[in-house]
């Protein structure tokens, strides 16, 4: 029994490879982690990075999305659909946005691309796709989401989405200069956050003072 199913496991494997499909990768990186966890020590730091890990995989999991790897302090996940993936990387933000360390809220940065994947010898993914999407987090500022222009075309102008204007940007190995576009912030987002942030600072401050 176990030899059919690693059969078929390997049929699978095999049939994936030969036939890549798309998808839509997203990257996070949490900003200035390394000198956070230098500020705090080793003990104090862990339990903020243990939320920030349990807030991403929770705003993937209510979008349906599958994580691939971590990578440091970021993640790498896919999807099979941008709108998913878009709505995922903006609830991503806004939760992290949420919490804060010493008065001063969490950031992160988030690249998201969407192209071809293909299934290596180990079952992970490769592709240039991902080069992409990780390169775009890299150039991303922090609380930015950027996407490339493939992203914002295949919303087809989605009410739902607002983007910047397409900007060219210089990727790490990439020859030529790669058009960007921006996932603005939504009103509601933007206003949520901030009396969250203003909210939480107040509690801080007492806990602070008591």
């Amino acid at each position: 029994m176990a030899a059919r199913t690693n059969a078929l496991r390997a049929c699978a494997l095999r049939e994936e490879r030969a036939n890549p499909r798309r998808a839509v990768i997203l990257f996070t990186d949490m900003v200035g982690s390394t000198r956070l966890l230098c500020a705090l020590g080793d003990a104090l730091a862990q339990p903020v990075f243990d939320r920030h890990h349990r807030l991403l995989r929770q705003a993937l999991a209510q979008s349906g999305g599958h994580e691939v790897q971590w990578l440091g302090d970021g993640m790498m996940a896919v999807f099979d659909t941008v709108p998913a993936a878009v709505r995922c990387a903006r609830r991503m933000r806004q939760l992290i946005a949420r919490q804060l360390v010493g008065g001063a809220p969490l950031r992160i940065r988030i690249g998201l691309h969407t192209g071809e994947l293909r299934l290596d010898s180990a079952g992970g993914y490769f592709g240039s796709s991902i080069v992409v999407a990780r390169r775009l987090c890299d150039r991303a500022s922090p609380d930015q989401i950027l996407c490339s222009v493939a992203v914002a075309a295949a919303l087809g102008g989605d009410p739902e989405f607002s983007f910047g204007k397409p900007v060219e940007l210089r990727l790490k190995g990439i020859a030529q200069p790669y058009a960007t576009r921006e996932l603005c912030a939504r009103r509601v987002e933007r206003k949520s956050s901030l009396q969250l942030r203003a909210a939480d600072v107040e509690a801080w401050r007492a806990a602070r003072s008591a």
